[in-house]
């Protein structure tokens, strides 16, 4: 895995439950708390797995919720101001945003050197339904994309619902697999969006 996605599982521990938290999952997972871990560095999958199943365990939250918890804390956390916005450059408007799914990993890519992300398919029916395709080498990206996508609907201001994520697999939510969930857009005036700009960050980011 990439050493970003650690970093990430980090910063998500710390933020929501505090560093001793993190101290508890580090310590579960058998890694060293202090040692940051090299965002460029790819590191064994075997260490992710271990860090998320920690997690789980420190939280007391089932896999699958602390995944779509990170999915969530990855567009509206401390810090993140930088991945929200390499997903807001996907559109003017959540729809906009949908339609640009496919190209996420792509324009991952071109962010970040060495960052693999899985292939994203986009159908679209009638009525603002929506189905979405996930195929990873790993699994859980797929919780994580659903708390991306509630978090982004209302960073849009927009009123989705999203089917219930499927229930974790025999092999675990993080066993290699494929996703699939469905999404229905209500109403994209909903509330007022946050604010934004595709030229410059704004102001407290």
């Amino acid at each position: 895995m990439h050493g970003l996605i650690n970093r990430a599982i980090q910063g998500f521990a710390v933020d929501t439950a505090g560093p001793d938290a993190w101290r508890r999952v580090a310590r579960e997972a058998d890694i060293d708390p202090n040692q940051p871990f090299m965002p460029l560095m790819v590191r064994n999958t075997p260490v992710t797995h271990r860090l998320l199943e920690a997690t789980s365990r420190v939280l007391e939250k089932p896999a699958p919720v602390v995944l779509e918890d990170l999915g969530t804390w990855l567009v509206a956390g401390r810090g993140t101001a930088p991945i929200r916005r390499l997903l807001r450059f996907g559109g003017e408007t959540f729809p906009d945003f949908l339609h640009s799914l496919e190209d996420l990993p792509g324009r991952a890519r071109l962010a970040v050197s060495g960052l693999q992300l899985p292939t994203i398919r986009l159908g679209q029916g009638r009525d603002g339904r929506y189905t979405i395709a996930i195929d990873a080498p790993h699994g859980g990206y797929g919780y994580v994309l659903c708390g991306i996508l509630r978090a982004l609907a209302d960073d849009y201001g927009t009123l989705a619902l999203l089917d219930p994520p499927p229930e974790e697999p025999e092999d675990g939510a993080f066993g290699a697999g494929s996703f699939h969930l469905g999404l229905t857009l209500i109403d994209t005036t909903f509330a007022e969006a946050r604010a934004f700009s595709l030229v410059g960050p704004e102001r407290g980011e």
